[in-house]
């Protein structure tokens, strides 16, 4: 930093540590911590079952009818769906993104957010 000067003993002006690293990949790592529950709790149909609810395929007019087949098939569509958090990761959208039989009584249809622009970031 100063002009013909030796830095000897201090060696964090250009390391990790002395540019920011760190607290960037401890942010990533909360956002990462999110995205992996929300995946562990889709690919749990159990829990939905547990809880007296009965899990839905939205992809599969035969749940709706209450033949929902067997719990393999919902977890590898839960585990092949990509996660998307919009920013900021708010709890009713990290809740709506587990995409369960209660969060799926809450959404709104397409035809209704026609011309509607989102608030929220996609990251």
């Amino acid at each position: 930093i100063l002009h013909n000067m030796q830095y000897t003993e201090l060696k964090t002006i250009c390391s990790s540590k002395g540019i920011g690293e760190p607290p960037f990949f401890l942010g990533t790592s909360v956002l990462f911590a999110l995205r992996d529950a929300i995946k562990a709790a889709r690919a749990d149909p159990a829990l939905a079952t547990s809880a007296g609810l009965r899990p839905v395929d939205p992809a599969n007019p035969l749940a709706l009818t209450g033949e929902t087949g067997d719990n393999d098939r919902l977890v590898a569509m839960a585990r092949a769906n990509p996660v998307i958090l919009n920013a900021p990761a708010t709890a009713e959208s990290l809740r709506m993104a587990c995409q369960d039989v209660i969060a799926q009584s809450c959404t709104i249809p397409s035809s209704l957010k026609a011309g509607k622009q989102p608030w929220a970031i996609r990251v």
